[in-house]
């Protein structure tokens, strides 16, 4: 619960491009967009990612993960606090992506 975003940079550094599966889920400490992105620049290969319950996710950031993650196959965001109101716009292409991600897991 006490995990920062130098704790994750400095957790991901020797794993960047074997690490396939991920938990940071009910890391409320966590700046949630920031680790996003992060992890959607550190580590490509990611096929699962639980980012349950945290606070400060923004759908920009879910769109990178989403974007430049494409063997991602599993992504929990259940019960994650939004920074603000998503519009239209944002709400379509987050369900766009995810309707993209779901049709390659079949």
């Amino acid at each position: 619960d006490t995990l920062n975003l130098s704790d994750l940079r400095a957790m991901l550094e020797p794993n960047r491009q074997s690490l396939t599966h991920l938990g940071i889920g009910g890391c409320t400490s966590l700046d949630a967009s920031a680790a996003l992105s992060l992890l959607s620049e550190a580590c490509p290969n990611l096929t699962a990612l639980s980012a349950h319950k945290l606070p400060g996710v923004c759908t920009a950031a879910l769109l990178t993960v989403i974007d430049k993650c494409p063997a991602l196959r599993s992504l929990d965001v259940y019960d994650t606090v939004p920074v603000h109101e998503v519009s239209d716009c944002g709400s379509y292409a987050l369900v766009q992506s995810v309707g993209d991600l779901l049709a390659s897991n079949q």
